[in-house]
């Protein structure tokens, strides 16, 4: 089975430069908005802070639309990877529901969603509450995925050629796509069918073959 294009580096670094537009606009729309004394920079403010939401709105359905499209390659995501993309999907919602609220202050007429004299509860729960628990969601994604040792990371190569060693929960990961470690797991036998001596063996150096415990051990190695 030929493996799916991998999605260029720098659709992501455009993505990412779109939000940090936005907030600049955001801020210096806030910021002449709030001047009262000159009409037209209020206007234009407005006018600024509205190009902010919309470029925050645009970016959002773009990053949506490829995660889930990432669903259809999941087979080709390192093992354990998977549950950054799990963070993602889920915080879709919660963001979306956040940018609505925007949309509504800065586009509508509406009292209720003013900033300053609007309702609180509209606010705790379509701003503050939804900003909260996508937080939560990328920290616990952050706790959960497996560590990644920089000195194995090969990034010249492939995604089937990368060999990267983590640890999570006991399990080691070794760089695995989720298609080859099932694979794996199936074919190795069952835990009553191998037997691995794990009992530490400590022995003398000036008494070969005679078993020691581990305080000889512990002198004989730093004396």
């Amino acid at each position: 089975m030929v493996p799916a294009s991998p999605i260029r580096p720098t659709i992501f670094r455009l993505l990412g430069l779109a939000p940090i537009i936005a907030v600049i606009l955001a801020i210096v729309g806030g910021i002449d908005e709030s001047d009262n004394s000159d009409p037209s920079k209020v206007s234009s403010g407005i006018t600024l802070v509205k190009a902010g939401v919309i470029i925050f709105m645009v970016t959002f359905l773009v990053f949506a639309i490829i995660t889930l499209a990432t669903f259809s390659r999941l087979r080709c995501i390192l093992a354990g990877e998977e549950r950054a993309l799990y963070a993602l999907a889920l915080s879709i919602p919660f963001i979306f529901v956040r940018l609505i609220y925007s949309i509504i202050v800065d586009f509508a007429d509406n009292p209720q969603f003013n900033l300053i004299t609007g309702n609180v509860v509209i606010q705790g729960c379509m701003a503050s509450l939804m900003e909260f628990i996508v937080v939560i969601l990328y920290l616990c994604a952050g706790l959960v995925l497996p560590t990644i040792a920089k000195s194995n990371v090969q990034p010249s190569m492939g995604l089937e050629e990368t060999r990267y060693s983590g640890q999570q929960s006991g399990q080691q990961y070794t760089g695995q796509t989720n298609s080859q470690y099932t694979q794996q797991q199936s074919n190795q036998p069952a835990p009553n069918q191998q037997y691995v001596n794990t009992k530490p063996q400590y022995t003398s150096g000036g008494r070969r073959g005679r078993r020691q415990g581990p305080i000889h051990y512990l002198i004989n190695k730093y004396t």
